[in-house]
């Protein structure tokens, strides 16, 4: 049988709360915040920069002998995207799980023409916040002067009958602050509710199992002061107390 509630058993569950919420919440923390780094090196890395440019070469391709065009070629721009959130496939690796933690979709892709007129979208309304007129043959990157992680990155390639297009790609993520504040909001009640539960159970067994056998051995050092000799501690348990 459980024992009843008392100062002790509360006393116990506030001090687990105390230490243990602060502890989650510092850990959770840390780790959005590695995440977020990873993340930020990867999308200024050569390697993001040559998979937009492999990308804009196959579209290209597949433009050019397929005449890839309309929900085709809407199509294969989502297609990209969802391998970008792919570990195995993404330049992200392993950090790509990360990117879908920090919210939904973060990416937009579209196509552009010579005269800067969208070809293709995977984002009905979305405009780029600055010009993606390529210039030269190689990936242009650029940051965007947000509260938000927001890159823009735009390739150039050939079109059917060597039309110049553009393969734009955005990225819009919030920084960890925003990342840690959404997860008070929508997590931490499940991880609150966990915590109490923990609490609570381990205040009922440090009070069963350790301030029950310490009273025992109270009351048997009471009896002796009494001239009882007789009264043992019935205690088999072979650690710091027994």
């Amino acid at each position: 049988m459980l024992p009843r509630p008392s100062g002790l058993l509360l006393k116990l569950a506030a001090f687990f709360l105390l230490c243990g919420i602060p502890a989650l919440f510092a850990l959770d923390a840390a780790r959005v915040m590695v995440e977020f780094r990873q993340l930020v090196a990867v999308l200024d890395s050569p390697g993001m920069a040559t998979e937009i440019g492999r990308e804009a070469e196959a579209i290209g391709r597949h433009r050019r002998e397929r005449g890839l065009n309309g929900i085709g070629l809407t199509r294969d721009l989502e297609r990209w995207l969802l391998t970008l959130t792919q570990p195995s496939r993404s330049p992200f690796g392993d950090t790509a799980f990360a990117l879908l933690e920090f919210g939904p979709q973060p990416f937009a892709a579209m196509l552009l023409d010579a005269e800067g007129r969208a070809l293709a979208t995977t984002r009905e309304g979305f405009t780029p916040p600055l010009s993606v007129r390529a210039r030269g043959n190689d990936v242009a990157i650029a940051a965007v002067d947000s509260p938000r992680l927001q890159r823009l990155y735009h390739a150039p390639l050939q079109g059917p009958d060597g039309a110049r297009e553009t393969l734009v790609l955005w990225l819009d993520l919030p920084r960890p602050g925003e990342r840690i504040w959404r997860s008070l909001s929508f997590e931490w009640p499940i991880v609150l509710v966990g915590a109490l539960v923990f609490a609570t159970v381990a205040a009922v067994f440090l009070r069963a199992w350790v301030t029950r056998r310490l009273r025992r051995i109270a009351d048997t050092a009471e009896a002796w002061r009494h001239g009882r000799f007789d009264l043992r501690i019935a205690d088999p348990a072979r650690d710091e107390i027994g």
